[in-house]
C-alpha cells in the first residue's frame, strides 16, 4: 500500500512539474488568450478625436488587467487609478482585438478626483491593440495609450 501511495505521489509530482511550469494560454471567460494584456500599464496619453487634442498626464495613472481565482471560479479583473481613487470592474477579450470592459465600476471614495480623472472612463472602450510594450484602448472619440510597467504571473 505504501508503494502505491509513493508511486501516485511521484506521478503527481512529475505531472505537476511538467504541466504547472509550462507556459499557460489563459482564456477563461474571454474568447482569446488574455496573457498579453495581463499586468500593470501606465497611461502615457489620451488622444481625443475629432478635435485632435492630446492630453498628457502629469500624474501617475494606470490600468491593471489581472485574474482572481476562487475555489471553482476565475474572474478577469480590470482596475484603474484615478487621481485619488481606484476603480475595479471585469473585462473580456473577444476575437478581432475587441474588448468589453464592464460598467459600472466599483470605486473607492477616499477623496475627490480632479485633474484628468473625468476623462478616465473606460466603459465605452471597444477595441485594443498591443505592440511591444504599448497598449492602446480605443473608444469612439478617444484613444488611451499605455506603457507596460509590471508583468503578472497569473
Amino acid at each position: 500500500m505504501n508503494k502505491i501511495i509513493g508511486i501516485l505521489g511521484l506521478v503527481t509530482f512529475v505531472l505537476c512539474g511538467t504541466f504547472c511550469t509550462s507556459k499557460k494560454v489563459v482564456k477563461l471567460n474571454s474568447e482569446v488568450d488574455i496573457s498579453p494584456v495581463l499586468g500593470k500599464w501606465e497611461l502615457q496619453a489620451i488622444k481625443l478625436s475629432p478635435q485632435d487634442e492630446i492630453i498628457i498626464p502629469t500624474k501617475a495613472y494606470w490600468v491593471n488587467f489581472s485574474m482572481d481565482t476562487y475555489e471553482a471560479y476565475q474572474e478577469e479583473i480590470f482596475a484603474f487609478k484615478k487621481e485619488a481613487n481606484t476603480c475595479r470592474s471585469q473585462f473580456k477579450l473577444l476575437k478581432n482585438k475587441k474588448i468589453e470592459i464592464k460598467a459600472p465600476f466599483a470605486c473607492t471614495k477616499m477623496c475627490c478626483d480632479r485633474d484628468i480623472s473625468d476623462q478616465l472612463t473606460y466603459g465605452d472602450v471597444t477595441n485594443y491593440s498591443i505592440q511591444n510594450n504599448k497598449l492602446t484602448l480605443i473608444a469612439p472619440n478617444r484613444k488611451f495609450e499605455f506603457i507596460k510597467t509590471e508583468k503578472t504571473n497569473k
